[in-house]
């Protein structure tokens, strides 16, 4: 059976592809003999990149969008790198020496035709060597094993460059054809055997007469036949020193072909080391006695190749990775300590403890003081991890807790990781936990510490895939960051923006704000908070203080403590009747004309419901309109979005007679003061209710009542009359709630109204936009009676505190409490300074928002509504296909451009130009002459120019050998640098004489 009938198809096709694929052994490496695959590590980018994607769809989260764009991005550019890494490169095989059978094969790999290539892997049969071009060539010694002895042919050699990120493997064959001859494995037997002798010694030399025998003569040059003639021992005596001559016989040799083959080998060895003569006699085969490197050669060549043709060596698997060095390491876990930092103001500070333990342990482990983390080791790390978050957060299935869990593996992961495929995981990894960051916040605080921690993990990446220095992975991740950015930018605008595809476990995270249901002194406590409950951007100038009141809940039922909203689901159960007959679905509701048009940014909330100043009528997203007057999204806020609404600005019209009972009821008993209190100001009305609500105006106004964040703790079931009577001293909802209640006794529907009222003006624009932040501290509450067939606002914190209402919560400053918990955020109220930049960075804050954060699909429609007049969904999709086949095309000629002839270093290029010069004058470089060599005897023929050229001299050589030196000159801009330029320079256009 031939050889080629036990290939099998896989065999046979890669054969014919080696036939069409490879190039020959100097000549440039075009793009189209380059050939490509996903990297295992590749094909985990790619799952990465749909898992970012789907988390951004589902969780409407632009920045997770943004990143899953950007890696996409990297990957596409870091394919043109690594192609442009390989193109135009040429090889040059060069044999180092002998080979015998059992030992190496020494080569020299020389790599040349660009200026500068890095990461590239050279193999040749079971021998891999990582090669960098540095000033147009780079080398290295490789040694291949070999087992069998004979003439053999080179296999095809492969280049193959992971460069930069380990993303894709690019290779290609070249074709060496050079003959390579492996000798027989040296080996002298330990004792001889049989009867004959390997070696015949024959004498050589001229006779010159006899001497006096002398002690330690050889028995061989002693004149046996004149002792026994004369009975005097004398020793023959040569003109030149014997030289012994030797035959090396193949059947005096014991053992098997191998062994006796091995013998004669040795053998040959030890003569030329001895500098005798010898012969070979082979069967069917002898070479006459003789000396000589050509007589060497020939010998050693009979015995490779006695006994017919020898099969090449086995191929074996590769070696494993190479393991990960202290620069890697710690490189790795500066990425860790960046990507836990986006975590820890939601995550347990704790999380930072397995970082560093396992750091630890692992740097302990590189100096050899501890062994590997065994698989035990690090499920009860694990296992310790996972504990901790249960005791953290009481269960497993809550967001955050698998949100830590995979923060803490992503920590520990540092303990098994030793090859660099280790180091590529532990990098992706990074990317999953990173985007994870984003689902509790998008500000730009995180989108650039979320940069800079993205490039350090695709800075790790790149040296991994073999850049030798923290500078040289810098300047490469700056690289691919920068070329990806445009590419990643026209994703972000062009990619259709999806609606979420399944629903997702949210964020469960402690909220501060109003709730639906209060209690005299609850908003209270929002006073002593600055955090913003959301901005508004009116379309037109902005309204007045007094008439920013924002209509968050409508609470009806009070008993006798708390008073609470009654929802449509509660009042349906109750009165029964259609579900429409309590709230609406839909974009909009009938409701008069709108006064104000607004764009609300709202701060995540697990609570649906949304601000409006004054009843909303119509918004730019489905939504709930309440009979009350309020709006409730159709699902919480998760992060911040926006929201269009147009409103009334006045409370609503609808006041069915349901509504009107409801908002009559009170507890059957309590308050007995206030009840009789209410009875007699109706009676001093006259029974009308503007004018008892006048008279209880002015009742707070001429009354010692007191405007207070910190008003005396009220119990029992007889508040109101404990305030209105007794303490005297509250905050907006005591006055709210003691003011519903005494017109409910009255007889006069009512109800409360909690929200926030004024808000912090943003400075003006040129197009007379303006915007609002509403912030905790700006919580209030009001009251909504119903009188002349429609609710009126009534605001009795006006007669008490008109301030309040006038100038916003700020006119507060002074109080106890106010702010407190605001920390170093409340100096700068009273710093205008400070307060200007505070205001500054706000409005950057929400076009951040606004721009980036939220642009979904209604931004994307009306973006492309802008600037092509309508939208349709082919466009969108014509577009990114546009966006991909431009970035395609750039990358292709980029591709060609880099398969031309690559020019070699700066320095060679203008030695090349000086030796032309000096051709001319027939000074030019003889044949195999080095630049260095050349210049030095230039100098010697040229004495008014020797101190230049010398000079000239050591920097080409510099230049061309000294790798350092050009990492040095390349990035060098000094003044000795510019002298040797101007030097050179000079030299070129100066005449020489032959």
């Amino acid at each position: 059976m031939t050889r080629a009938a036990s290939v099998g198809p896989w065999g046979r096709l890669k054969a014919r592809m080696l036939r069409r694929m490879s190039i020959a052994g100097g000549e440039a490496l075009h793009h189209a003999r380059l050939m490509i695959l996903p990297t295992p590590f590749g094909l985990f980018w790619a799952v990465l990149v749909c898992m970012l994607l789907l988390l951004g769809i589902n969780y409407e989260n632009s920045l997770a969008h943004a990143l899953a764009f950007w890696l996409f991005s990297l990957a596409v550019i870091s394919i043109f790198r690594s192609w442009r890494n390989l193109a135009g490169v040429r090889v040059q095989l060069i044999a180092d020496g002998e080979a015998y059978a059992g030992g190496e094969l020494r080569l020299l790999v020389r790599l040349s035709g660009r200026a500068r290539a890095r990461a590239i892997d050279v193999r040749l049969g079971n021998s891999r060597q990582r090669l960098e071009i540095h000033a147009g060539e780079g080398s290295a010694p490789m040694g291949l094993p070999v087992a069998l002895r004979g003439q053999f042919t080179l296999p095809p050699l492969t280049l193959e460059s992971r460069w930069p990120l380990g993303l894709v493997r690019l290779w290609s064959w070249v074709a060496i054809e050079m003959p390579v001859m492996i000798h027989p494995c040296p080996q002298m037997p330990a004792a001889p055997q049989g009867s004959r002798n390997t070696l015949e010694q024959v004498e050589q030399g001229d006779f010159a007469g006899l001497r006096r025998y002398v002690a330690g003569d050889p028995p061989a040059h002693v004149a046996w036949k004149h002792w026994g003639r004369s009975g005097e021992l004398v020793t023959k005596r040569f003109e030149t020193p014997a030289r012994p001559s030797l035959w090396l016989d193949y059947e005096a040799c014991h053992g098997d072909m191998e062994q006796r083959l091995g013998e004669l080998t040795a053998r040959v060895l030890a003569a030329e080391k001895s500098q005798a003569t010898y012969g070979l006699r082979l069967p069917g085969q002898t070479l006459a006695i003789a000396s000589g490197g050509a007589h060497r050669r020939r010998v050693l060549e009979a015995l490779a190749l006695f006994g017919g043709e020898r099969r090449w060596w086995q191929r074996k698997p590769l070696t494993p990775d190479q393991a990960l060095g202290w620069l890697e390491l710690r490189h790795l876990f500066i990425g860790q300590c960046l990507v836990l930092a986006l975590h820890l103001l939601w995550m347990p500070i704790w999380l930072a403890l397995p970082a560093l333990l396992a750091a630890l342990w692992r740097f302990q482990q590189l100096r050899a003081r501890v062994p590997r983390a065994g698989i035990l080791l690090r499920l009860a790390a694990v296992c310790l991890v996972a504990a901790g978050l249960f005791l953290e957060y009481g269960q497993m299935l809550r967001l955050e807790a698998m949100i830590g869990l995979l923060v803490g593996i992503y920590l520990l992961k540092l303990l098994e990781t030793d090859s660099l495929r280790d180091g590529r995981v532990v990098c992706g990894l990074g990317f999953v936990v990173l985007a994870s960051a984003f689902l509790h916040d998008q500000g730009p605080v995180m989108a650039a510490a979320a940069i800079l921690a993205a490039g350090w993990l695709i800075g790790g990446l790149v040296l991994i895939a073999g850049a030798r220095r923290s500078g040289e992975a810098l300047r490469e991740t700056c690289w691919l960051m920068g070329l990806s950015l445009p590419l990643m930018l026209g994703l972000f605008v062009l990619f259709p923006r999806l609606p979420p595809l399944w629903n997702v476990p949210q964020l469960e995270e402690a909220t501060t704000g109003l709730t639906d249901s209060v209690s005299p002194g609850d908003i209270a406590a929002l006073g002593r908070s600055d955090e913003l409950a959301f901005r508004a951007r009116f379309d037109g100038a902005l309204p007045a203080a007094s008439e920013r009141y924002w209509r968050v809940y409508t609470l009806s039922l009070f008993d006798g403590v708390r008073w609470s909203r009654a929802s449509p689901d509660r009042l349906q159960s109750a009165l029964g009747g259609p579900a429409s007959r309590y709230a609406v679905r839909g974009r909009g509701v009938d409701g008069g004309s709108p006064r104000h048009r607004y764009e609300l940014l709202l701060e995540p909330d697990p609570r649906p419901w949304r601000p409006s100043l004054g009843a909303p009528l119509s918004s730019d997203q489905e939504a709930r309109y309440l009979v009350d007057g309020t709006l409730e999204g159709m699902s919480s806020l998760n992060t911040r979005a926006l929201l269009k609404l147009s409103s009334s600005g006045q409370p609503p019209l609808a006041a069915p007679q349901w509504m009107q009972r409801l908002d009559l009821l009170l507890p059957e008993d309590g308050n007995l003061r206030a009840r009789a209190f209410a009875r007699d100001l109706m009676h001093q009305a006259g029974g009308d209710p503007q004018g008892f609500l006048r008279l209880l105006f002015q009742h707070f106004h001429r009354q010692p009542y007191h405007y207070t964040l910190t008003p005396p703790r009220l119990e029992g079931m007889n508040r109101v009359d404990d305030f209105l009577f007794d303490s005297l001293q509250g905050y907006c909802t005591h006055y709210a709630s003691t003011t519903v209640f005494l017109a409910r006794a009255a007889g006069i529907p009512a109800r409360m109204v909690a929200g926030y009222l004024g808000g912090e003006a943003q400075g003006g624009a040129a197009s007379g936009e303006r915007e609002l932040s509403i912030r905790q501290y700006d919580a209030h509450a009001w009251v909504e009676v119903f009188h002349g067939g429609r609710w009126h606002r009534f605001d009795p914190t006006a007669a008490v505190a008109p301030e309040r209402i006038a100038q916003g919560a700020l006119s507060l400053q002074g109080q106890p409490g106010f702010m407190a918990d605001a920390g170093l955020r409340a100096f700068t109220l009273n710093n205008s300074m400070l307060r200007d930049l505070r205001r500054q960075w706000e409005r950057f804050e929400y076009r951040w928002q606004r721009s980036v954060v939220g642009f979904r699909l209604e931004q994307q429609r009306s973006l492309w509504q802008r600037m092509f007049g309508e939208f349709r969904w082919e466009w969108l999709v014509w577009g990114v296909l546009g966006l991909l086949a431009c970035v395609v095309l750039v990358g292709a000629v980029l591709v060609l451009w880099s398969g031309r002839e690559v020019t070699t270093h700066a320095g060679v290029r203008a030695y090349r130009r000086l030796a032309k010069r000096l051709e001319r004058s027939g000074l030019g470089p003889g044949p195999g002459e080095a630049p260095g060599s050349h210049l030095r005897r230039v100098a010697r023929l040229q004495p008014e120019n020797v101190k230049e050229l010398l000079q000239l001299s050591e920097v080409v050589e510099q230049w061309i050998y000294n790798d350092d030196a050009q990492e040095g000159a390349s990035h060098a801009g000094g003044s000795s640098s510019r002298s040797m330029r101007r030097q050179w320079s000079a030299l070129c256009r100066k005449p020489f004489a032959a």
